[in-house]
């Protein structure tokens, strides 16, 4: 989904409002023309903390993906659910070796 350098993703939907990151310290607003229902907007963030917005819904797309927060490259797994409309992807944890 994302073929550029990316360090972090978040869920931000312009419905959110601004979003103070707390790691970079920047706000991120998501674009407005975004703002429909049935839209999700991800927040890919790079390590200078610059933002890339990817956007798209069950219509466009062809995907439904649940709110998570934000997530590290390195945790952003997401788990795909088949309902009947289109597959739902939601966040989950990584197992971590002990």
């Amino acid at each position: 989904m994302a073929r550029f350098e990316w360090e972090e993703v978040c869920g931000h939907h312009p419905y959110d409002g601004e979003f103070k990151h707390p790691k970079y310290g920047r706000t991120y607003r998501a674009p407005m023309n975004l703002s429909r229902d049935g839209i999700w907007v991800l927040l890919f963030i790079d390590k200078s903390g610059n933002p890339t917005y990817i956007s798209g819904s069950c219509a466009r797309g062809g995907a439904d993906i649940r709110e998570f927060g934000c997530r590290s490259r390195s945790d952003a797994v997401f788990r795909s659910k088949r309902p009947e409309r289109c597959p739902t992807y939601s966040a989950i944890p990584i197992a971590k070796a002990h």
